[in-house]
């Protein structure tokens, strides 16, 4: 009897000491720098808590990573290992985060944004909406096993300049314009597909333009794009998708455009039809500065083939072979 009364004796201290370091101000304060390390260590950014209340049901964390602040304020269930609540998140500089995300690209701008989490030992899904430098945007994370497992965002009435400006990428495509996107991605197997729409835009005045208008005496910078739509799919570092814009007097199309993300680099062969003129236009090269070359053989055969078929040799013959070849 008396062994019994030891061993409860002993576990009462050891759920009182629990409880202590645990769910009291003393404890959280002991806690704090470890969460703080733990955080550090995982994700390799300076990390302070300003506050950090943890009780058997409930929890409140805010603090600070890099540029950015937060607040987490949730409760759950410590036998079922289980919990829920909701978070705010306001990112001053983006360009901070450049390498938590493993990106190979520079990325600029602020967030700020709300949400809520649920979920388990096994899976935790994480949901939100805000704004990234002016643009809006919802999204939906899923962890499974704590390993990051599929991310998909929707994107609304953006100004394609922004976007441009948060890749710290220049205007040389579509850029007077607004756009909705959808991606579904899959963190695992780092694949996912993606669409989208562009409404209303222009094309800026570049190497592309300058050769349309030295070939067909039209500038395509005068155009408004009504509807422009991109669909493609995510491998790892490769994007591949098919393009079709439009305008009441230009149709311009690709498929199975190539941007390396890993490399910076794009390869796409454009197909543009100007009234009754047509072209093939390839886009090579690194990103910031791509190569840009004309292929106008279609455009030549059409005028010879206008020419001919005004042109009279006199022998009717000769005529139906020239008109023949070409």
């Amino acid at each position: 009897m008396k062994f019994f009364k030891i061993i409860l004796i002993s576990l009462v201290i050891l759920f009182a000491l629990i409880y202590i370091l645990f769910f009291t101000k003393p404890g959280n304060k002991i806690l704090k720098p470890y969460i703080e390390e733990s955080i550090r260590k995982n994700s390799g950014i300076e990390t302070s808590l300003t506050s950090f209340t943890l009780k058997p049901a409930t929890f409140k964390f805010a603090g600070k990573l890099a540029s950015a602040s937060f607040i987490i304020d949730g409760k759950y269930n410590l036998f079922k290992a289980s919990g829920a609540g909701v978070y705010k998140l306001d990112i001053e500089n983006l360009a901070d985060f450049k390498n938590f995300f493993n990106l190979t690209i520079d990325i600029q701008g602020d967030y700020f944004g709300t949400g809520s989490f649920s979920g388990n030992k096994n899976r935790l899904i994480i949901d939100g909406k805000g704004k990234l430098a002016g643009i809006d945007i919802d999204y939906k994370a899923g962890l499974n096993e704590a390993v990051p497992a599929f991310l998909d965002i929707g994107i609304y009435n953006a100004d394609l300049n922004k976007v441009l400006h948060i890749i710290n990428r220049p205007d040389y495509y579509i850029f007077d314009s607004s756009f909705n996107a959808d991606i579904n991605y899959d963190l695992k197997t780092e694949k996912g597909d993606f669409t989208a729409n562009f409404e209303n835009g222009s094309f800026v005045h570049n190497r592309l333009s300058e050769l349309i208008l030295k070939f067909t005496e039209f500038d395509i910078t005068k155009q408004v794009y009504e509807n422009v739509l991109i669909k493609g799919n995510i491998n790892k570092k490769i994007i591949t998708a098919d393009m079709d814009m439009t305008s009441p007097e230009v149709k311009i199309t690709a498929k199975d455009a190539i941007l390396d993300i890993q490399n910076n680099t794009i390869d796409a062969l454009l197909n543009i039809n100007i009234k009754d003129k047509s072209l093939s236009v390839t886009v090579k090269g690194k990103t910031e500065e791509p190569q840009v070359k004309v292929d106008i053989s279609e455009y030549i055969k059409k005028e010879i083939k206008k020419q001919i078929e005004k042109f009279d040799t006199g022998n009717e013959n000769i005529n139906k072979l020239l008109k023949k070849i070409f």
